[in-house]
C-alpha cells in the first residue's frame, strides 16, 4: 500500500514503479505484476527487453495458478510480436521464451 500511495503521487518515477513491481511479487500479486511490468516497458519506448519478460513471467505465473492457456498464448505473442523487430538479448529471455513454447508442447517451434 506505501508503494501505491507513493506511486499515485508521482506515477511517472521509474525507480518508484521498479519498487511497487517488487512489492507485487512479493505479495504473489500477478495481475498487478504484470500491469506494472508493461507500464515499465512501454516507459522505456519498447528497448528494455528485461521488462517485457517481467510482464512475460507474470503471465506464465498466471498459467500456473490457473492453467489457463491463453496466458501462455498471450506470453507467446507478446515475444512473438517483440522478436519481429528485434532480437532476443538476454539468455533468461530466450530460456522463458523456450518454457512458454514446452508447455503449449510447440516441440517444433522451441527447437527452432
Amino acid at each position: 500500500k506505501l508503494y501505491e500511495r507513493a506511486h499515485k503521487g508521482n506515477p511517472n518515477d521509474p525507480e518508484l514503479q521498479r519498487k511497487l513491481f517488487s512489492s507485487y511479487v512479493s505479495c504473489g500479486d500477478t495481475v498487478r505484476q504484470q500491469q506494472m511490468a508493461l507500464k515499465l516497458y512501454k516507459a522505456s519506448g519498447g528497448k528494455n527487453e528485461k521488462f517485457l519478460f517481467w510482464a512475460v513471467a507474470s503471465l506464465v505465473m498466471q498459467y500456473e495458478c490457473t492453467q489457463k492457456e491463453h496466458f501462455l498464448l498471450i506470453a507467446k505473442t507478446m515475444v512473438e510480436k517483440h522478436t519481429t523487430h528485434s532480437r532476443l538479448e538476454l539468455a533468461d529471455s530466450l530460456v522463458l521464451f523456450i518454457e512458454i513454447l514446452s508447455k503449449l508442447k510447440m516441440w517444433d517451434a522451441a527447437l527452432d
